[in-house]
């Protein structure tokens, strides 16, 4: 391990710093990577974002490479670019071509020949801040030199900030969530006598209503509560994860002192790649579906949009759609395209938000 100036020290804290003020904006990228490359030179950088939804590189910010090399790389090359999918695969996240396959293996891919050396790539680090299995963010530096390849001690400097970038983004794609929270699902259930408890992919209470905690609050054995909350939460999570979202409704039990409560789960997709959930003591996803099916109404969808509206609040992809509806996943596509249309929204995301937002 090797030792930091001060100087070094404080353009890394000024950079952690930034990530957890500003990490998903343009602004934000532009002065992280300018404080990122007065501690490692480069000839180029860049931080490139992937949609949460389709995995697709949707935008970009960067310095000293031509705006068509991000182009190419959205429309084609990231889907062959082999030291991404590796690195993913092994899970790293700090690495340069040569840490994953050697030189001239690297430079005999489709990738290098038809881009990276096109461009004058001849040597690049990477940092990678992960959805799950699946790119959210790539941070690249590029050297055009052949003969100047990123060092060991650089590779540790980037591996040094790369936990926070993920914290950073972690924490900023939470607040996002449990503003969807706040601003759609909490209200829609305003005026409900029942308690809900609201759970995270991973089994985590992110919130409870008014209700739920009263209920908390008048328990002998707070903690005994929550414990069997969350067992019962983690098995409807994990029965819903292997069977898939939107097939039968799964319930468990869970006590409170000496009453029995029955849950019954609902999932929802606010942004990013992968759903929460609703645990009720009750059936109030019979609420939240007669809120959204009359919202459908009053957009004018089909019965078949209808149908297919009701998978996508599932998160169901087009292609489990297709197979359920026996419809081709073009005929899918376009309906989705129609609902979208329909509702003025450009996400699948925004579909459930828009109807529950929506006046009956």
């Amino acid at each position: 391990m090797h030792t930091y100036t001060e100087r070094q020290i404080a353009i890394l804290s000024e950079i952690i710093q930034f990530s957890y003020t500003d990490i998903l904006s343009r602004k934000g990228w532009d002065e992280i990577l300018r404080l990122l490359t007065t501690v490692i030179s480069c000839d180029a950088s860049a931080a490139i974002f992937f949609d949460a939804d389709t995995g697709l590189p949707s935008w970009y910010v960067g310095s000293g490479m031509d705006e068509t090399f991000f182009d190419q790389y959205k429309t084609k090359f990231h889907l062959l670019d082999p030291i991404l999918t590796k690195g993913l695969a092994e899970g790293r996240y700090v690495w340069r071509p040569e840490d994953m396959m050697p030189r001239v293996e690297w430079m005999n891919t489709e990738m290098y020949k038809q881009l990276s050396g096109v461009y004058g790539v001849k040597n690049f680090v990477t940092i990678i801040v992960k959805y799950d299995t699946r790119a959210a963010i790539i941070v690249r530096l590029v050297r055009h030199n052949a003969s100047s390849p990123f060092t060991d001690r650089e590779v540790e400097i980037l591996s040094v900030i790369q936990p926070h970038i993920a914290a950073a983004f972690e924490r900023a794609n939470r607040k996002d969530k449990e503003d969807f929270l706040v601003q759609t699902i909490i209200p829609s259930l305003d005026g409900t006598a029942n308690p809900f408890f609201i759970f995270d992919h991973d089994g985590d209470l992110v919130r409870m209503n008014d209700v739920a905690n009263e209920m908390y609050e008048a328990t002998d054995d707070k903690q005994a509560m929550r414990d069997d909350l969350c067992r019962a939460a983690s098995t409807l999570i994990w029965s819903e994860a292997q069977s898939g979202p939107g097939v039968d409704q799964l319930d468990a039990i869970f006590h409170v002192d000496t009453k029995k409560f029955r849950l019954s789960s609902f999932p929802i997709q606010p942004p990013g790649p992968r759903p929460w959930y609703i645990l009720y003591a009750s059936d109030m996803g019979f609420h939240l579906r007669e809120r959204y099916e009359t919202a459908m109404g009053a957009f004018g969808l089909s019965a078949r949009e209808r149908e297919i509206c009701e998978m996508l609040i599932y998160g169901l992809s087009n292609r489990q759609i297709a197979e359920k509806t026996q419809l081709t996943e073009l005929t899918v596509k376009d309906h989705v395209k129609s609902i979208r249309e329909k509702l003025g929204v450009s996400s699948r995301n925004r579909i459930l938000q828009t109807l529950l937002m929506t006046e009956s």
